[in-house]
């Protein structure tokens, strides 16, 4: 998580120019281009990592319903980079010219390759295991853009997060990187009604008007 949660953070504060193209007949190279990329980044990823994410030798395989650090903040952030991961990898698949539900289905399950790969070497690992919950935010957050597409309505649901370094991780004792430092982080789940519903401000408990957003509660960073 720590290599693809930067991807994710970046993704959020600006959209990269990858300009979605509507065309046909499908692209086989451009097809071929991009399920490489992939392959090749997917990889990459878990050769760079491997010492650090799988230290201890393999052991049985196991099934793990964890507790998440932090008063769950850990499983919004599978849900937030899977989430931004789909987002990014389906603007990749159209411009392979594949309608626009198909290319949101396949970055939804490109985001969910990278997430059922670290899970699996986990679920080797005696002191971590496969953690069914973080699989199913990850999965949960991937699904949703391809919603977007498939399901118009959907669109008034959206995963929001912003970030502000907090005292931990100027800690150098901490070890912590942007990714461990919960007490950072913010999520949000916001609920965007689509034009033309009327919408009556919900009051707060002083009688001032409140966001339509949904705040996680902030949690503190884990230490592991």
């Amino acid at each position: 998580m720590r290599v693809i949660v930067p991807l994710a953070v970046a993704w959020s504060v600006g959209a990269l120019p990858l300009n979605a193209q509507r065309c046909s007949p499908v692209r086989s190279s451009r097809v071929s281009l991009v399920a490489g990329a992939y392959a090749i980044t997917q990889t990459a990823v878990l050769l760079a990592r491997h010492d650090r994410w799988w230290p201890d030798p393999s052991g049985a395989f196991a099934f793990v319903w964890d507790v998440s650090p932090s008063n769950g903040q850990d499983r919004y952030l599978h849900a937030f980079a899977g989430y931004q991961i789909s987002q990014l990898t389906a603007q990749a698949w159209d411009w392979t010219c594949l309608s626009p539900t198909a290319a949101g289905w396949l970055g939804a399950a490109v985001s969910m390759g990278f997430s059922l790969s670290k899970e699996i070497g986990d679920g080797f690992q005696p002191a971590k295991g496969f953690s069914a919950p973080d699989m199913m935010a990850a999965t949960a957050g991937a699904a949703l853009p391809a919603l977007h597409r498939q399901v118009p309505f959907s669109r008034a649901v959206l995963i929001k997060f912003n970030y502000w370094p907090s005292d931990e991780l100027q800690d150098p004792m901490a070890n912590l990187t942007v990714a461990s430092d919960y007490a950072g982080q913010r999520y949000y789940l916001a609920f965007n009604p689509p034009a033309g519903y009327p919408v009556v401000p919900a009051r707060g408990p002083t009688g001032s008007d409140s966001p339509s957003d949904t705040v996680s509660k902030p949690g503190h960073s884990n230490r592991r």
